[in-house]
């Protein structure tokens, strides 16, 4: 039985960690041992593990108030991870996220396995700071494949990575069966994701209040949480909307309101491939998203599978949705090109380049 142990820092609602769970509960079903390591502990878990799934804690975790404390704090880290890694004893090494990855190569050096390290946006659009920035690109060299879920941040891990060991590789979406959508009173417009200034959810809210009076029965449902919710709601009564935005918060299952919802927006700043698009397309809904997104391989192409606007353009954005609004037969048309631009990311597509990253041969 081939051992995968997979690492990251913490099983929240974050996409790196779906991509995680969706990975361990496919290669269980081909028949991997799967361990999973993380330096939170499960008190802040959001994401269900598989029950076949190992799961070792090795602390840790959180922000440090000094760069003396982040020293002696990853140094800690790295020796925990290291032993984590070797009771796991894996063939392979499957890493997420920069900072995660940059400690799991310290933590490998010399040990017998193979080391995978997963980039979810792309580098040249997201600076993790200028210390960690230089250790990116001084020690992903190291690790014996660096993948990315965009072509654009293949092209800028070119800087870090000899192009012979960098991988692009999909998301596996796992689209559940029988799905039944949410009974909702209104027409819906949708948005998943992390209340952050990366996902631009602002824009979202002026775009939308650009359009509602046009469209009085239409409400916006956002779901997710982030260290920007409160800004955001007083950015949202401000603008006199509060009465029509609805703030879900973490959902378990957005699987329902994406049967539910008519659009669904994205709006971020910089991107790799977003897992809630992605769901969001699979499930047929019409999308609209910034020009952040277009190095997502193609995803959306603009008045085909999916409405495009200019990052930050909210006026572009309101044009965009109420060309939407006002058409149903325009939204059913984009939601099934929308479909079907998105298969290659089921799981059976996009598993056979994750099998072929870590070298598996499913029997």
């Amino acid at each position: 039985m081939r051992r995968t142990s997979l690492v990251i820092s913490d099983l929240g609602s974050g996409g790196a960690q779906r991509v995680l769970i969706n990975l361990a509960r496919l290669w269980l079903q081909q028949n991997l041992s799967v361990t999973v390591i993380t330096f939170a502990g499960p008190e802040s878990d959001f994401m269900v593990l598989p029950v076949k799934a190992a799961r070792l804690n090795v602390g840790g975790y959180g922000p440090s108030n000094s760069l003396w404390e982040s020293l002696v704090g990853n140094v800690g880290r790295v020796r925990r991870l290291r032993k984590a890694i070797r009771d796991s004893r894996p063939d392979v090494v499957v890493s997420f996220l920069a900072a995660t990855n940059i400690l799991t190569i310290f933590a490998t050096f010399g040990l017998n396995c193979r080391v995978v390290i997963c980039e979810r946006n792309d580098p040249k659009r997201q600076s993790l700071g200028r210390l960690w920035d230089f250790l990116r690109w001084l020690f992903y060299r190291f690790a014996d494949v660096t993948t990315a879920n965009s072509r654009d941040a293949i092209e800028s891990l070119k800087r870090y990575v000899p192009a012979a060991r960098l991988e692009y590789v999909p998301n596996p979406v796992i689209a559940p069966e029988g799905v039944v959508a949410k009974n909702l009173p209104f027409p819906v417009i949708l948005s998943v994701c992390r209340l952050s200034h990366q996902k631009a959810v602002d824009c979202v809210l002026r775009g939308f209040a650009r359009v509602i009076e046009s469209f009085p029965d239409w409400r916006l449902l956002v779901a997710g949480t982030g260290e920007d919710a409160a800004d955001l709601k007083q950015l949202s009564a401000r603008l006199g909307i509060e009465s029509r935005v609805v703030w879900l918060g973490e959902v378990e299952d957005p699987w329902a309101y994406y049967a539910a919802a008519e659009v669904f927006v994205l709006a971020s700043r910089y991107e790799g491939t977003p897992n809630a698009l992605l769901e969001a397309m699979v499930s047929g809904v019409a999308p609209v998203v910034s020009d952040a997104i277009l190095g997502a391989d193609g995803l959306v192409l603009h008045n085909r599978s999916g409405l495009v606007f200019p990052v930050d353009e909210d006026r572009s954005l309101a044009d965009a949705l109420a060309q939407l609004m006002a058409d149903e037969e325009k939204r059913k048309t984009i939601g099934r090109a929308a479909r079907e631009s998105v298969r290659r990311y089921l799981e059976d597509d996009a598993m056979l380049a994750w099998n072929r990253v870590i070298g598996h041969v499913p029997s």
